[in-house]
């Protein structure tokens, strides 16, 4: 009976040690499969990231196609390109992106109204976060006119998914004609979240810029940058939790400071760059053209050397043949070149 208990035991061991192996294994495999999976996010985020942003919509089409997860998980991670859509009760433009989207239509911040087809039971904001809305769009309008004078701007909020506080997004877009065939087209997305912790508010900002420049329809530059900051505010008055113009002054700042931060880095580092290039290219030409030329010169002066040796051997022939048939006054002849 004792060696018959002392199997069993050994039994239960192997199958007990089998099940944790196995179970080891299983791991190991979900692990193996979620580096796998952040890899590929990883890695079409990239492809998205260095791709133009008119590009963006096509780009996830395709992704589509190999992996709708994959899709989903970009859509969460980046911005789409802003689009210009129009409130027909309002007659007015606003602008569009994945925040105020529900599948082809997109919510107008006047009338709170998707368009071009209606959602009656799409997101509408709360009473609260409405008010909030109409106002950082009036408030939104008045600075995008004091730094770009003309273009669209719109705001869209939400309420916050994680703790209290709300999520604000701020866009703005504007295309500038230079020419006939020369436009400038400048997009900005400011993504803020208001993590409200009891006497402290954190400010968490993603912006994203994107700008293009087109001569008859081509691309000729392009470029997407982003940068993100938190900027947390220690509060002695409960009250400036509810006051709207509080969390406007702080987001404006952040927005204000941020683009500034971004404009600077497009025109003395992107631009500086594009210009070392082609000045680089510009005497990378010169050389070539100046070696060509040399070479032009060796050339003309090897050939006028040649015809200069045809001359003279020419002229001596000529003297010889004169002189074999004794011709009595030798004659000069000349050869001209």
């Amino acid at each position: 009976m004792e060696r018959v208990k002392m199997e069993r035991v050994k039994m239960e061991g192997a199958k007990m040690e089998g099940a944790k192996m196995e179970g080891a294994k299983m791991e190991g495999a979900k692990m193996e499969g979620a580096k796998m999976e952040e890899a590929k996010i990883e890695a079409a985020l990239n492809i998205c990231n260095a791709l133009p942003s008119h590009l963006f919509e096509e780009t996830i089409r395709i992704l589509s196609r190999i992996d709708q997860n994959l899709t989903n998980n970009i859509l969460i991670n980046k911005e789409g390109p802003i689009k210009i859509k129009f409130d027909s009760k309002e007659k007015k433009y606003y602008l569009g992106n994945m925040f105020n989207k529900e599948k082809d239509s997109y919510r107008s911040p006047y009338t709170n109204i998707y368009y071009p087809d209606h959602f009656p039971n799409g997101y509408v904001p709360s009473e609260q976060l409405r008010s909030l809305e109409i106002a950082y769009n009036e408030v939104f309008d008045r600075y995008r006119k004091a730094y770009y004078i003309n273009g669209l701007s719109s705001v869209y909020l939400w309420p916050n998914p994680i703790e209290d506080g709300f999520v604000a997004c701020f866009l703005i877009k504007k295309k500038e004609k230079y020419d006939e065939i020369t436009c400038m087209t400048w997009e900005a997305t400011h993504l803020i979240q208001v993590n409200i912790t009891h006497l402290v508010i954190h400010y968490q900002i993603s912006t994203t810029l994107n700008f293009s420049v087109t001569r008859q329809n081509d691309i000729i530059l392009s470029a997407s940058i982003n940068k993100a900051l938190e900027n947390p505010k220690k509060i002695s008055n409960i009250n400036l939790i509810k006051d709207k113009f509080y969390h406007m002054e702080n987001m404006g700042k952040m927005i204000e400071g941020i683009e500034n931060s971004l404009r600077k880095s497009i025109e003395y580092i992107y631009l500086s760059k594009i210009n070392d290039i082609l000045n680089s290219l510009r005497l990378n030409d010169l050389i070539y053209h100046t070696q060509y030329n040399d070479h032009k010169i060796r050339n003309f002066n090897s050939i006028s050397s040649n015809i200069s040796l045809s001359k003279d051997t020419v002229q001596d022939e000529l003297k010889l043949k004169l002189k074999s048939k004794n011709l009595s006054t030798p004659t000069e002849y000349s050869v001209n070149t």
